[in-house]
């Protein structure tokens, strides 16, 4: 311990504080504090460098500008990179790192401006089994004229969506349009059709769905009667102009 005195009226020293002895024993868990130094600035680092294998516990702050973006294989670590002016760049991605937001020009993406950002986004639709894309009308299958047969038709070989079907019955008498789930043409009075649909007489028809769903394929055959296994066999150009439209 270190004491100051002071003389008193009498001329005797008298102790008036008493100071602790400069440092002190090391205390559990203490950190080294250095006050000064004559070497150079003291830089406080991460345990591994950029793009190196991660390990440790860092604590990262700020980030690194690249006029090309680097590229990290599984386990390194990466610094927030930023751009030329500082700020933090942030790009949406998906697992596969595709972009999924990207910046334009423009809010409508068409004119010169304020900038904007453009989403992607994917509609899907549930099948009873699973989800499916949301997929437009993008193909046509058409009969110009019906003949002499039962007119069975492959559509589609695969699952797909039924947009709307369309065409002219020339004839005075009701005909018959049967819808089959099946890969390739169906055998009309065996194979059991989803739907029948009336055909009127003597009048065109157009028939809409709100993209019905077939797992196997889209088919169809025209019959001259409504029983699943009737095979009644049209005459040439009974139908006419017939489009099915499909994806």
């Amino acid at each position: 311990m270190a004491t100051i005195d002071v003389l008193d009226a009498t001329g005797n020293p008298q102790t008036i504080q008493t100071l602790p002895a400069l440092g002190q024993a090391a205390m559990a868990a203490s950190l080294p504090v250095a006050l000064a130094n004559n070497q150079t600035a003291l830089e406080t680092v991460g345990s591994v460098a950029s793009g190196a294998t991660d390990s440790g516990k860092p604590v990262k702050v700020g980030g690194v500008y690249n006029s090309s973006l680097p590229s990290f294989t599984t386990g390194q670590r990466a610094d927030a990179q930023m751009t030329s002016a500082g700020r933090l760049l942030v790009t949406l991605a998906n697992s596969a790192n595709s972009n999924i937001c990207d910046v334009t020009t423009s809010a409508d993406g068409a004119s010169s401006g304020a900038i904007g950002v453009i989403a992607q986004a994917r509609g899907q639709i549930f099948n009873g089994t699973s989800w499916d894309r949301l997929v437009k009308p993008n193909a046509t299958s058409r009969l110009l004229s019906s003949a002499a047969t039962t007119n069975g038709t492959s559509v589609k070989a695969a699952a797909g969506n039924l947009h709307r079907i369309r065409g002219v019955n020339t004839v005075a008498s009701k005909r018959y349009l049967k819808l089959y789930n099946k890969a390739s043409a169906p055998t009309v009075g065996t194979d059991v059709p989803v739907d029948t649909l009336v055909i009127p007489a003597s009048a065109a028809f157009d028939f809409a769905f709100d993209a019905r769903y077939f797992a196997t394929g889209i088919a169809y055959a025209i019959t001259g009667a409504a029983a699943d296994a009737d095979t009644t066999a049209l005459s040439v150009g009974d139908i006419e102009c017939l489009s099915v439209t499909y994806a």
